[in-house]
Parts: C-alpha cells; structure tokens; sequence
C-alpha cells in the first residue's frame, strides 16, 4: 500500500480531486456518447482527451490540477475499454482488417493530438501575456 508522507490529509484531498475530476469526465463522456451516432463517441473522446492531456501536461500544471483535470477529469472522460470492444467488434461484423484499420487511425489521431496539446502549450507559454 502506498502511504505518502505528507500525511492522510493530502492522500485524502488527493482522492476526492481524482473522484470529482473522474465524475465529472464521466458525464461528460455519457453526455457526448448520447449526442453522436455510433463509433463516434469513443473516436471523439478518445482524442479530445488526448488532445486536452497534451495541453495540461505541457502546460506544467501544479500537481492539484494534473489530479483533478490530468488523472480525473481525462481519465473519466476517456475509455480504453469502449475503444477496446469497438475494435473487436468491427473486426467480427467488418472483417479483421476494418477492425485494425479503425484501432490503428485512432491510436495514431490520438498520438497526433497529444503531440498538437503539447505544441499549443508551448505556443501558449512562448507569447508574451497582455494585461487588460
């Protein structure tokens, strides 16, 4: 079991931003899957948060954040599993090959938007702020 140091308070407050972030990602992920057609959902989300994961990690976010927004939020809103059983799936109704093909474009836009979240955190760093 891991303990941290700096006390059960911090392990604590740890968890309930991890459990709100993740309820919240949740929904919002539910609420995305009611909207879209079919197979789109899990592609939309799955590079969203890809997207959003890129932007929050290279922005350098405090670690409060990286737990609410980075593990909860995008962790709630994200599915592996989904993705998981519409690759298998495609691949019975579709054929080996249309599964692979749809699991393989969405790794790879997933790769893609990651690395485009962390460009436009470095993009957001490297301007000057204005002050209003």
């Amino acid at each position: 079991m891991h303990t941290d140091s700096r006390g059960s308070g911090s392990s604590l407050a740890a968890v309930g931003l991890v459990f709100a972030g993740g309820a919240a990602g949740s929904l919002v992920r539910y609420v995305v899957g009611v909207a879209l057609p079919a197979l789109w959902p899990v592609l939309v989300v799955n590079v969203l948060g890809s997207l959003m994961l890129g932007l929050l990690l290279g922005s350098a976010p405090s670690r409060s954040v990286r737990l609410l927004i980075g593990t909860g939020f995008l962790g709630g809103f994200t599915t592996y599993s989904a993705f998981a059983v519409e690759v298998a799936s495609l691949g019975v109704v579709g054929g080996p090959a249309l599964g692979l093909a749809f699991g393989l474009g969405q790794a790879a836009f997933g790769v893609v938007a990651a690395l485009l979240g962390f460009a436009l955190a470095d993009v957001r760093r490297a301007r000057p702020e204005v002050s209003a």
